[in-house]
């Protein structure tokens, strides 16, 4: 089991900013990683944009292998641009686009709520086509993967991940290191690198069933902004060299409009929302005892841009009170000392001994943090 246990939010892909956009207020040039919250409604619209310039003619048709009818591009450029502008148009106006999904999902409109899924998954992969990734996750990797007896890079047993981010900056980074050299391999992510992902897609179970060593290192707790039965993020950022070129174009709405014109062969998005953790699919494959057993022996927990929301209290909790030798928690964030406040409340919730000035604060974000204990 590991010895030391990583919590990371949004934060750890943040990346890089152009100065001037950012003089400027607007965040055009991400130049490495992912959007904020608070950048995310400018980006919606720009990815939007980006759907709205394409030009297909009325007889570009998708053919539909389940039955006689068929879609033309046109249309399903149209319906993932009007959904765009509905995402935008509501999101607006509440705090934040999770906020709109928890109404979504109180209010029990489920067919909206999905949508909203399949849109984040579609966003998701535009971004990331677009813009490398967090060159951290580069960075880090390039510290904790080892080859094992086998001869493959997989990271080291004495670390487990569990990430409230449904990005696959991880896995872009990962496929980095195993497509090339004397490592070099074939492999199918997430299943073969121990990848879990929390999905509520009930049949989604070929991740835990095969892994080199039986242990699962990195938990995606929200689930991943990706479509059951594709490639992975991974794979289309290698293949499409990170270009969002015409095939992947005419291939993101094939994806996105399946649901609604191909009989048996929707393809559901796996990111998942912590209010979605009671369902079939943890009674199936026991995922918090997987996250349990992962993280019961830690010593040391590193938090990193992850700022314990409300939201995801209960599973924080869970988390928390799973690891009982804890002698340390790193909190990297350039608002640490805020952090470190939500944290101890949720201590004090799990009736937690660590006391306060074992909380170390870490305000330098240039990397990520490898504590003492590694």
């Amino acid at each position: 089991m590991s010895k030391v246990a990583y919590l990371m939010g949004a934060g750890a892909s943040y990346g890089k900013r152009e100065k001037d956009s950012l003089e400027r207020g607007i965040p055009e040039r991400i130049t490495e990683g992912l959007p904020t919250v608070d950048e995310m409604p400018i980006r919606l619209r720009k990815v939007k944009e980006l759907f709205e310039q394409y030009t297909f003619n009325n007889d570009d048709i998708i053919e539909n292998k389940n039955t006689n009818d068929s879609l033309t591009y046109r249309n399903c450029q149209r319906l993932l641009v009007d959904d765009f502008e509905w995402l935008i148009e509501n999101s607006g106006k509440h705090a934040t686009i999770d906020t709109f999904a928890k109404k979504l999902f109180l209010t029990g409109k489920k067919e909206e709520y999905a949508k909203l899924k399949r849109l984040l998954s579609v966003y998701f992969k535009v971004e990331q086509l677009m813009t490398p990734p967090d060159s951290r996750y580069d960075s880090f990797l390039a510290t904790v993967l080892q080859p094992n007896v086998k001869g493959q890079l997989r990271i080291s047993e004495d670390i487990s991940i569990l990430t409230w981010n449904y990005d696959s900056q991880f896995e872009i980074a990962y496929m980095g290191y195993l497509s090339d050299g004397l490592y070099k391999e074939n492999i199918e992510f997430p299943s073969d690198l121990g990848i879990d992902i929390h999905s509520n897609v009930s049949d989604f179970v070929k991740p835990f069933s095969r892994h080199d060593n039986g242990e699962r290192q990195i938990f995606k707790l929200n689930g991943s902004a990706a479509f059951h039965t594709e490639y992975s993020m991974a794979h289309y950022y290698l293949n499409h060299h990170g270009q969002l070129d015409d095939g992947m174009i005419r291939a993101i709405l094939e994806i996105y409009a399946a649901p609604y014109y191909k009989n048996g062969e929707s393809k559901l998005s796996m990111l998942n929302f912590a209010w979605d953790s009671e369902n079939e699919y943890e009674a199936k494959t026991n995922y918090k005892e997987r996250i349990e057993s992962a993280i019961c022996d830690a010593i040391s927990l590193v938090v990193i841009g992850y700022s314990f929301p409300y939201f995801n209290r209960e599973t924080d909790a869970f988390i928390l009170s799973k690891m009982k030798n804890l002698e340390h928690i790193y909190i990297q964030d350039p608002h640490a000392g805020d952090i470190k406040e939500s944290l101890i409340n949720l201590l004090r919730k799990i009736d937690s001994g660590l006391s306060k000035d074992k909380i170390i604060l870490q305000t330098n974000v240039g990397q990520f943090f490898l504590p003492p204990e590694l």
